[in-house]
């Protein structure tokens, strides 16, 4: 039986913020950049900070027009669609290199609750430490399996996420012996973010996949992204930390790589973000367009074949609901398992996204898909 879970923000909660949290999280982290920038000393850091600090002000100066847009915008996908509607092309990829930063640093660093840093001893007070959600880590340790001495994934598992983390392949990460790059990962369990997506190849649904319909919040392009990534977990596994200050030392290299102040005059956007583009964009004549309606028809071929469907963390937001119901159109699902929702979650999956005949644990009478509610968010709810 295939089985395909279908993750939204609550999925990455105990790592990532999710959309009603995320505005302390981006001032916690603007309060370590702050920190970097104002200090009195900065002896001992890296040099780039110095080197590049008017290029660590510009970030801070993003950080805190989000946060600010925050004030009056329900989340952070809310405000990126308003910069899209109005085509301001600088505003939309500054805020996407916001999020790229701010996902890398929260996945690395276990954000303070202030954004303190106490000393102001950044390369000493906080280091760097790999950031995952436990119940990837329970889930993976029962989809992988070993192969002819490989570590391989069950076929008849697949994934749809709409979230843009890191955390499916940082905890796929943790299983293997030596220490893959993300690259690696992502082309060895057919991770698919829309850049990566191959036009003429057939998508295999009887193999294990991960379909990512916003993409990456990741680094990446000119061979940029996958050598931020690469380096900082050399360091850690050298060091056993990667500092504060390090850290952003090497984000400044990547703004100064492409030229942050300068960015965005154009639509189709920068190399070093082909990996993150939004499910609405749709409507380019360029590559990312055509890959993201492909990655959307991926996902609903994969959706046709799924027996069971497993839903966590996911609210079934407005501004999803037109591709939800494309890619859920054409599905029948004999189980769906809906953990920890609230009644009005459930209503709208039901009669806005599935509308299919539905049997519930009280009534399973009659055809229809049997709908089960699952409670606990300790772990994700079994495949099995």
């Amino acid at each position: 039986m295939k089985t395909t879970y279908f993750f939204g923000a609550g999925a990455s909660a105990n790592v990532i913020p999710t959309m009603i949290g995320i505005e302390k999280g981006l001032k916690s982290v603007s309060g370590v950049l702050e920190q970097l920038i104002n200090a009195q000393t900065k002896e001992g850091w890296d040099t780039r900070i110095v080197e590049n600090i008017e290029i660590l002000k510009s970030l801070k100066i993003e950080f805190d027009e989000i946060i600010n847009q925050l004030k009056w915008h329900q989340t952070i996908d809310t405000v990126a669609r308003k910069y899209y509607l109005q085509s301001n092309w600088e505003k939309y990829n500054k805020l996407k290199i916001v999020l790229s930063t701010f996902f890398a640093f929260v996945q690395l660093v276990e954000l303070l609750e202030n954004g303190n840093i106490r000393d102001l001893r950044l390369a000493q007070a906080n280091s760097l430490n790999i950031q995952i959600d436990k119940r990837y880590d329970s889930l993976f340790s029962n989809i992988l399996q070993k192969q002819n001495n490989s570590i391989e994934a069950l076929d008849n598992i697949s994934i749809i996420t709409w979230n843009y983390d890191l955390q499916i392949e940082l905890a796929l990460r943790n299983f293997f012996p030596y220490e893959p790059s993300i690259t690696e990962l992502k082309k060895r369990f057919s991770i698919l973010n829309g850049f990566n997506i191959n036009q003429t190849e057939e998508f295999d649904f009887n193999k294990f996949s991960v379909i990512k319909l916003n993409g990456d919040a990741y680094f990446e392009g000119d061979g940029i992204g996958n050598d931020f990534y690469s380096r900082l977990f050399e360091k850690l596994s050298s060091f056993g930390k990667v500092t504060a200050d390090y850290f952003f030392a090497e984000i400044s290299e990547i703004l100064k790589k492409i030229d942050f102040n300068n960015i965005g005059k154009e639509e189709t956007g920068l190399s070093v973000l082909r990996n993150f583009s939004y499910s609405w964009e749709l409507d380019f004549d360029n590559q990312v367009s055509f890959n993201k309606r492909k990655l959307i028809d991926n996902a609903k071929v994969l959706l046709e074949n799924t027996e069971k469907l497993i839903i966590v963390g996911y609210s079934f937001p407005d501004a999803n609901v037109s591709i939800d119901r494309e890619i859920f159109k054409n599905s029948y699902f004999k189980e769906v398992v809906m953990q920890n929702p609230d009644d009005e979650i459930t209503n709208k999956f039901l009669n806005s996204i599935y509308e299919k005949p539905i049997k519930t644990e009280y009534n399973l009478t009659g055809n229809g898909t049997r709908l089960v509610k699952n409670l606990s968010t300790t772990f994700f709810p079994s495949f099995m």
